[in-house]
């Protein structure tokens, strides 16, 4: 519904639950989708930093080196990051 507010589901396990998005400010109905406009919450002139997704399959993450699963690096683990 116009109005309503967008947020992050956490199911992507990158971005945490409910980090707001922005708010619906349009719907427009088409087949076999619809098209919805949101607002974004954030003020896109002052962004210093983003994120760019190259691709739609979902990311995996590295498995922890030996190394890092024994707390050899200072004692604390290493996680991995996606490629």
């Amino acid at each position: 519904m116009v109005g309503e507010h967008v947020v992050t589901s956490g199911m992507d396990r990158i971005f945490p639950r409910d980090l707001p998005v922005g708010v619906v400010t349009e719907i427009k109905s088409a087949r076999p989708f619809q098209q919805v406009r949101v607002r974004p919450a954030a003020n896109l002139q002052r962004l210093e930093e983003v994120i760019v997704l190259l691709t739609l399959h979902p990311l995996e993450q590295k498995k922890k080196s030996r190394r890092a699963a024994s707390g050899g690096s200072r004692g604390k683990a290493l996680v991995g990051l996606p490629r």
